[in-house]
């Protein structure tokens, strides 16, 4: 995958991503509208862990994940208690600035002083046990399951959404007898009862090798999948023939 002057990865596959992430966050917000309704005594935030300059590379100026974001908050009216986008490279969050303008969005930061900073604020009162939203990680490998699992630990009823490569999990542990856990395995210790997922279903052949799917884990009850998008519970008989495919070695998602 080709990767930007500021260290974001990007492909042909990336604006299939961003299509995909969209129509998350219309099936998703109305839903988490309702429970901020319902528990407007409680916080709610939407984090976006490696959100890039705001705009897809190469792209003629296609919207990046912020800025899809920002007009689903305002087209749905969400009343998150705080909204913010978070990348290590200054230049991506300078790039975000021009766009937004000067601004209370974005955190230059690595994901563990970032995360560390915004949820001590949350931490009295057991508001972190409570704390509600969506936090959006997008790496461009392999994302930090550990840090994941810690944030699902501390926030049990915040929803997490992740991009990920399956394929490059597989590679690892082939290649490194230290890594030994499976997708499954990673996903299974994390604090989510519920597991939604969905292939990214660009036809760029690179998408398909690499295996590129989100992934979306909630403790939210009665939660249902989106089958006529291709977002499966990884419960149900379709979830668990794609999951499948992306935590064994000889799974191919172009079966």
């Amino acid at each position: 995958m080709p990767i930007d002057e500021n260290g974001k990865g990007y492909s042909e596959g990336t604006g299939y991503k961003e299509k995909i992430f969209e129509e998350f966050l219309v099936w998703q917000f109305p839903r988490l509208k309702r429970v901020k309704e319902q528990y407007d005594y409680q916080s709610h935030i939407y984090l976006d862990m490696t959100c890039g300059s705001g705009i897809v590379p190469k792209s003629n100026g296609k919207y990046g994940s912020p800025l899809i974001a920002l007009d689903c908050i305002r087209r749905f009216g969400m009343n998150f208690n705080e909204v913010r986008f978070i990348d290590k490279n200054p230049g991506n969050i300078a790039n975000l600035t021009k766009i937004l303008g000067p601004n209370k969005y974005g955190i230059c930061a690595d994901n563990n002083d970032a995360i560390v900073s915004i949820l001590e604020k949350y931490n009295h009162n057991h508001r972190l046990q409570y704390l509600k939203g969506i936090i959006y990680f997008d790496y461009n490998g392999i994302p930090d399951f550990d840090l994941i699992s810690e944030i699902a630990e501390l926030c049990p009823t915040l929803d997490i959404l992740i991009y990920l490569p399956a394929t490059a999990i597989k590679r690892r542990n082939g290649a490194f007898p230290e890594y030994e856990k499976t997708l499954v395995e990673y996903v299974s210790k994390i604090n989510k009862e519920n597991w939604i997922v969905k292939l990214n279903d660009c036809p760029d052949n690179m998408v398909k090798k690499w295996q590129w799917s989100f992934l979306f884990g909630s403790n939210y009850q009665g939660i249902k999948d989106y089958k006529s998008k291709g977002w499966y519970l990884i419960n149900t008989e379709q979830g668990k023939i794609i999951i499948d495919k992306l935590n064994n070695k000889k799974g191919s998602c172009n079966d």
